[in-house]
């Protein structure tokens, strides 16, 4: 995931007060070197991204566990 990747997806997750952010915005956040007071103002919404983020994964790992059962069962060419 890119960092342009994140500030788009935290767009799309319609927080209150929060549109997407810049690709240079998420960058100085990971170097550390945004002001004290914007990292602040920052992490809950890279939290509920990331908390959002890792949710998607579990469902699509699910989802391909359960399609992965019928391909297990599929007959091999030899």
């Amino acid at each position: 995931v890119t960092q342009c990747d994140v500030g788009k997806a935290l767009g799309n997750l319609k927080l209150p007060g929060v549109g997407s952010l810049s690709q240079s915005t998420i960058c100085r956040f990971e170097s550390l070197t945004l002001s004290h007071n914007n990292m602040i103002a920052l992490k809950p919404v890279l939290q509920a991204w990331l908390e959002e983020a890792e949710k998607m994964a579990r469902d699509k790992k699910i989802s391909a566990e359960i399609f992965s059962d019928a391909a297990d069962k599929k007959r091999k060419r030899t």
